[in-house]
């Protein structure tokens, strides 16, 4: 039997076409004055495998005494902009983050009746590495580049994809 004809349970943190539509212009209209109106040569996201998304998700595992609860993403370049040339070097980098909340906020008073303030921390330590490369394996860290960039892993067919057009605020169909 086929997963395709599947009904999807009701998703969290999910948007309408319309919102994802618009922030996407956002971002293209933002990052126009550097890439000029070429869909080839802005950047408009990352592709992430599946296998890289389940590996991070098992992070939690590897540390019972750290509540691990998600991951912070920082953008990076492989190397700096030059000034008019397009560039497919933009990546996210992955950091563990873990809940290391204080009892007391430490920017305010400590009186009983001033709640904790939640501060998630980046988990960045030495980590086991596949040694598929000739860097030291001390060197390694939890720090995770597991992004393509787009371009060149593209679907020029999303309606998330480019160029602004004028159906963007009205048509919320896929």
């Amino acid at each position: 039997m086929s997963n395709e004809n599947k009904p999807v349970p009701p998703q969290k943190n999910i948007v309408t076409l319309r919102q994802a539509k618009k922030r996407t212009r956002n971002w293209r209209e933002a990052i126009k004055p550097l890439y000029g109106d070429s869909p080839d040569n802005m950047p408009h996201g990352f592709y992430i495998r599946m296998e890289d998304i389940q590996e991070l998700a098992k992070l939690h595992t590897h540390f019972p005494t750290r509540q691990i609860k998600g991951v912070r993403v920082y953008f990076s370049l492989h190397q700096p902009l030059e000034p008019g040339k397009p560039t497919t070097a933009i990546t996210g980098l992955f950091v563990p983050v873990y809940d290391a909340t204080t009892e007391v906020d430490p920017e305010g008073p400590a009186t009983p009746g001033h709640m904790k303030k939640q501060y998630l921390k980046d988990l960045v330590q030495v980590f086991p590495h596949t040694g598929d490369d000739d860097a030291p394996l001390s060197q390694y860290v939890s720090v995770y580049d597991v992004t393509t960039p787009c371009p060149p892993v593209c679907d020029p067919t999303s309606p998330l994809f480019g160029p602004v057009t004028s159906n963007d605020e009205e048509d919320d169909n896929i």
